[in-house]
């Protein structure tokens, strides 16, 4: 449903802007034609090549959507994205999502962190526990005092790869998180953010505990309230037409679409013991060869369909 609503929005629409639909849609399983991934790809290059300065949220999104399209971020026109994100002034005076996004983006192919680099995954990880609120173990934006749920939901999707005997401290800051989004839970298994029943906060958890190998459905988990999950609960954001983030607003956007869209598709993968959502080491890289091949054959397919040229078929 989710996939349906954002290709249906994508129509002559493969601007950079449009990153996280095209991610979701081809890490659901979606499919889009070469010759419109082109026009998006270019969309990619150009805000690479044009100087603008992007934030270490943007180069993340741009890593996933080159390795879902089977390009390479580390050369894409020429430009390492990986680099820059290593290498990015100032980081620690950003938000924790910046490194945190910095972190997953290193993560999402085991990629290895240049030699001098300003930040590795230790200094990341370091920096990112700091903004964990010690008492009530929620994760914040700005500062470790006001927390919420998306941000701690999207930090432990970070911190995921490190829960394990090596990172005794991330382990604690794990527990501590889930214990958090198990408190702030309402009764049907939702998340009342930003003064209403919000599908993305929901998706956001959702998408955390299926990176973390948990399964949101086991009752021993705390995160299950009687018949209630958070995967029933997302349903109640779907409408006839894609999904809302507002209970209350009956209307679909994008945003829902896609956080709702790649949580099922999370939760999907932990099911069928795929790789987590951001975990890409299972997406192939195509040649340019091979991505010519594609687009040509699906111009070819068109000229077919075309049948036998009259003088009253125009």
């Amino acid at each position: 449903h989710a996939i349906s609503y954002l290709t249906s929005e994508l129509t002559d629409y493969f601007m950079y802007c449009s990153v996280w639909s095209i991610c979701t849609i081809l890490r659901s399983g979606g499919k889009l034609t070469q010759t419109d991934l082109n026009v998006f790809y270019n969309s990619i290059s150009q805000k690479l090549q044009s100087g603008d300065r992007l934030l270490p949220t943007d180069y993340f999104r741009m890593v996933v959507a080159l390795q879902v399209m089977g390009k390479d971020p580390t050369n894409a026109d020429g430009i390492n994205v990986i680099d820059l994100l290593c290498n990015y002034d100032n980081l620690n005076r950003l938000s924790s999502n910046m490194m945190n996004y910095t972190l997953m983006a290193l993560d999402t192919k085991d990629y290895e962190v240049p030699e001098g680099a300003k930040w590795t995954r230790d200094v990341l990880i370091e920096n990112i526990l700091a903004f964990q609120n010690p008492e009530n173990g929620g994760f914040g934006l700005s500062d470790n005092k006001t927390v919420g749920i998306d941000i701690t939901a999207m930090t432990l999707q970070g911190l995921a790869p490190y829960n394990n005997a090596d990172y005794p401290e991330v382990q604690e800051a794990i527990q501590k998180g889930l214990d958090y989004l198990r408190n702030e839970m309402t009764t049907d298994c939702g998340y009342f953010v930003e003064g209403d029943d919000n599908g993305c906060s929901a998706a956001q958890v959702l998408t955390a505990l299926c990176t973390l190998g948990i399964d949101p459905l086991a009752p021993d988990n705390g995160f299950t309230k009687g018949s209630n999950n958070l995967v029933v609960k997302l349903e109640e954001f779907r409408l006839d037409d894609g999904f809302t983030t507002f209970m209350s607003r009956r209307e679909p956007d994008g945003m829902a679409a896609s956080q709702i869209g790649y949580a099922l598709e999370s939760y999907r993968r932990l099911a069928e013991g795929e790789n987590s959502i951001f975990d890409l080491t299972d997406v192939g890289q195509l040649s340019q060869e091979e991505i010519d091949r594609l687009a040509a054959q699906e111009v070819m397919d068109l000229i077919g369909k075309i049948g036998t040229v009259t003088k009253d078929s125009k």
